[in-house]
């Protein structure tokens, strides 16, 4: 799981994508809209997360990759966010050595 809904207000202000807990102040967006891709900086550092994971991890082959858990029970979640955020893994991993199933 690379992501995870932000159930509760309390896991909002503990997140390090709200612009208030981070030393960069990226993420100025509510907490339903930080996986909307709204704001580019803040989608610039999930796809650097996500690429760093996959090169982490390639040598494993016990891996499978969920982008985000739940994203059904809060709203903000878009197609779009969800696809970038894929393309990266695939984009990623398209120069490793190891090839894992990313859907």
């Amino acid at each position: 799981m690379l992501f995870r809904t932000m159930y509760d207000e309390a896991l909002w202000q503990a997140s390090p994508m709200n612009a208030r807990k981070n030393v960069n102040d990226i993420g100025a967006v509510g907490r339903h809209e930080v996986y909307s891709g709204e704001d580019g900086d803040l989608l610039a550092v999930q796809e650097a997360l996500v690429r760093k994971i996959v090169g982490e991890l390639n040598g494993f082959d016990n891996v499978y990759y969920e982008v985000c858990n739940e994203p059904y029970e809060r709203p903000g979640l878009t197609r779009a966010w969800n696809d970038r955020i894929i393309a990266a893994m695939v984009e990623a991993e398209s120069a490793l050595p190891a090839k894992h199933l990313i859907a």
